[in-house]
């Protein structure tokens, strides 16, 4: 039997989170896929602060959680630029698939997902070292992405196909295949803030299709306008704005019983949506007005419209947050659920800092067919004995392999779990929740 611990795993990588910046309100980011910028706008006054050239064609926008980092696709360039918020200077241009077009951040911040509408992939970058780390087979051109809450998977929606890919974050490997409308056309993707559900819209069929998570099937399709291309979830979950390019309006859906409660009037051929965290307003982006609609969340009215660069449209959530999560959290991922002998398990994890800086001890225990628990050390030696993993650990981001395990078929035949959770340290008082993952073996 052979276990091991990778040696950037979770027990010596100790990350620096990037700390979000303190404004009066967050920043709205409008890529303007004709004259190649970005506008910067000032969510408290609608007003255009900055205007930053980027590269050619930006097709998807996206910030980072903490609000310190955009990343934008260049569709022409076949890369993704990373500019830092608060000076608006490009830091970085990683080199990703043909044809990027949505792009969508972890909420741990540490991986950015791209996909390449013109070979069929995703790319997964480490944020923190601006490196594409794995490319990930999907469906016939890929365009929106999106992030489940728990960052334990990655929803990819391929037009040619009908089909949405989802995609586990920790093993980046397909786990299943939606298919969505009877015509081509899925564009845009968006989840509510459970995610339980998954909105996706069908351009050529003028629906919706709402997809239940927990078992990966269309329980939903609801009529909206005419060539509807992206969609935004209100933060409470309780309403879906989608923008229609052909008819030139947005569609308000009623979550709870997926019908269309209200349809607003924009500027033309809107190719982008984005609410505002504190879920006031929409943001519409209007590719051949050169503007932005403000769109009143409560009145569902036209309340500002913001003239910005050439061609703005954007895959993504291009609003920045009101700030970083409150507090940490973690989640368990394994590459399978049943294991045989002689295969190989693998254990990986995220980790989610807060916005207030904290200390703890980490624990991770597998539970045995019989109850026991053994606790994972950081020689990648298990114990009876209860003992963290890591003692006083600055809790930061971090999302990668954690252990390794092969089968040799003298363990024992069952179901086990593995467990992790933060405690005050020295203490067994859990800061957050217990997270687990289960899995099977039998020889």
């Amino acid at each position: 039997m052979r276990h091991r611990v990778a040696a950037t795993g979770l027990m010596l990588v100790l990350l620096v989170a990037w700390s979000a910046q303190a404004r009066g309100a967050p920043f709205a980011y409008i890529g303007n896929g004709r004259d190649c910028t970005v506008s910067v706008i000032d969510t408290a006054t609608n007003a255009v602060t900055a205007t930053v050239p980027v590269g050619n064609e930006p097709a998807g926008l996206a910030v980072h959680p903490f609000g310190t980092r955009i990343y934008v696709t260049n569709n022409n360039d076949n890369a993704v630029q990373v500019f830092d918020t608060g000076t608006n200077t490009l830091t970085a241009t990683v080199p990703v698939g043909v044809g990027p077009w949505g792009v969508a951040v972890h909420p741990a911040g540490t991986r950015a997902y791209v996909a390449n509408l013109n070979n069929n992939t995703m790319s997964v970058i480490d944020t923190l070292t601006n490196t594409v780390t794995a490319t990930v087979p999907v469906g016939v051109m890929p365009w929106g992405v999106a992030v489940h809450p728990d960052g334990s998977r990655v929803y990819v929606a391929n037009y040619r196909v009908n089909t949405v890919s989802v995609i586990d974050t920790v093993t980046n490997t397909l786990t299943a295949t939606v298919p969505v409308a009877y015509n081509r056309g899925a564009l845009g993707v968006a989840l509510n803030p459970g995610g339980t559900r998954l909105y996706v819209t069908n351009s050529l069929s003028n629906t919706v299709s709402v997809i239940d998570t927990a078992t990966d099937t269309v329980m939903a399709t609801v009529p909206v306008g005419s060539g509807p291309l992206f969609v935004a979830v209100h933060p409470a979950g309780t309403r879906v704005y989608v923008t229609n390019y052909l008819d030139n309006t947005m569609s308000v859906i009623n979550p709870t019983t997926n019908t269309v409660m209200t349809t607003v009037t924009v500027g033309r051929t809107p190719r982008g949506v984005a609410v505002h965290p504190a879920g006031t307003a929409a943001y519409v982006l209007n590719f051949d007005d050169n503007t932005v609609s403000v769109i009143n969340a409560a009145t569902n009215t036209v309340t500002a419209t913001i003239a910005v660069g050439n061609g703005p449209g954007a895959f993504g959530q291009f609003i920045g947050p009101l700030a970083p999560p409150q507090f940490p959290g973690l989640t368990l991922g394994l590459n399978q659920a049943t294991f045989h002998t002689w295969q190989q398990l693998t254990l990986g994890g995220t980790v989610y800092s807060g916005a207030t800086p904290v200390t703890a001890d980490v624990y991770v225990a597998v539970q045995l067919p019989d109850g026991g628990l053994l606790f994972l050390q950081g020689d990648g030696n298990l114990t009876w004995n209860l003992q963290p993993l890591v003692r006083n650990w600055p809790i930061s981001p971090f999302s990668g392999h954690i252990f390794s395990y092969d089968f040799s078929g003298r363990e024992p035949i069952g179901d086990y779990t593995w467990l992790a959770a933060f405690t005050q340290p020295g203490t067994l008082n859990f800061i957050g929740p217990i997270v687990s993952a289960p899995f099977s073996f039998s020889p």
